[in-house]
């Protein structure tokens, strides 16, 4: 029984991996999407599950009929290679610390479960207890990291 856990486990959560991984790192067809309705930026950066999308703050809308718009990624100019670079750096980071949070918000509920079927045991609280301290600090420790991340992308690419 114990095999079964742990192999519907890893199954699990290579779906839930896989899925959100193709979610969030596919962008829209050509990278770009087509917007019939209006005509601001933000259109182009919509997000999955907090995810942003790896071009985020890297486009603008271009009209290509009256009443069709169209995303398009920022080419950068000569001299400018390496904030565009470092856009979309600090864009994948903050995926991965997200995806991190995630993952630490599911040991928590992981550990209550393990508290909740420990049955009175002392071994198996003090288990699950722990458990759920550890993914707490995790989850602190990444959310002040997607903070950090937040605030070195608007000093290193919004303010050269």
């Amino acid at each position: 029984m114990n095999k079964f856990k742990k192999i519907a486990l890893a199954l699990g959560m290579s779906v839930l991996s896989a899925g959100t991984l193709v979610a969030v790192v596919a962008p829209e067809i050509t990278f770009a999407a087509t917007i019939t309705s209006s005509s601001k930026d933000s259109d182009c950066s919509a997000s999955f599950l907090t995810f942003p999308t790896w071009y985020r703050g890297l486009v603008h809308v271009k009209q290509t009929t009256p009443g069709t718009y169209e995303c398009v990624i920022n080419q950068p100019k000569s001299g400018e290679l390496s904030p565009f670079i470092w856009h979309i750096v600090l864009n994948c980071i903050e995926i991965g610390l997200q995806i991190v949070g995630y993952l630490t918000a599911g040991f928590i509920l992981w550990g209550g479960f393990l508290f909740l079927t420990s049955q009175g045991s002392p071994d198996a609280a003090a288990k699950a207890r722990k458990t759920i301290l550890d993914a707490t600090i995790g989850l602190g420790i990444s959310i002040a990291s997607i903070a950090v991340i937040n605030l070195l992308s608007g000093i290193l690419i919004h303010n050269p």
